[in-house]
């Protein structure tokens, strides 16, 4: 088992549908997919439900296991900066989530089987995202 900082994100045990599953990570991800890039300080700016501390962790977690990347940029005042974006495997997150969120929207009680279907749907999403951060992490 690994040990340190990054050991929450890389352990076996943890599963990636474990950050996703955390606060902020869904607004996140939905700001920046509404301006395409964005720098780190103008997502803070517009998620207000969590402080800055957790929204630069999330960035971290999430650029770990691929949900978004980092690239550098030019401000209006021509400087470098950070820009994130989604990559197409935190496009397919998101999709799943949106769906998720729409399905939880509806009664349950209605649609139990659907339910357990999605259930199924998000449980293999967050094995293929695992498989494929470990795959890049060991190849």
């Amino acid at each position: 088992m690994t040990s340190g900082r990054n050991s929450e994100i890389t352990s076996p045990s943890c599963s990636c549908v474990n950050v996703l599953g955390r606060y902020s990570v869904y607004e996140i991800l939905k700001v920046i997919s509404d301006h395409k890039e964005l720098q780190p300080s103008r997502i803070v700016d517009i998620v207000s439900s969590a402080s800055e501390k957790t929204i630069y962790k999330r960035f971290e977690e999430l650029k770990e296991i691929g949900i978004i990347s980092e690239k550098t940029g030019i401000n209006e005042l021509g400087r470098p900066v950070k820009l994130y974006t989604l990559t197409p495997l935190g496009l397919q997150v998101l999709q799943k989530l949106e769906e998720l969120e729409s399905l939880l929207n509806q009664n349950v009680q209605e649609e139990p089987v659907r339910w357990a279907k999605e259930e199924v749907d998000i449980m293999v999403l967050s094995k293929t995202i695992y498989t494929k951060n470990n795959n890049q992490n060991h190849g």
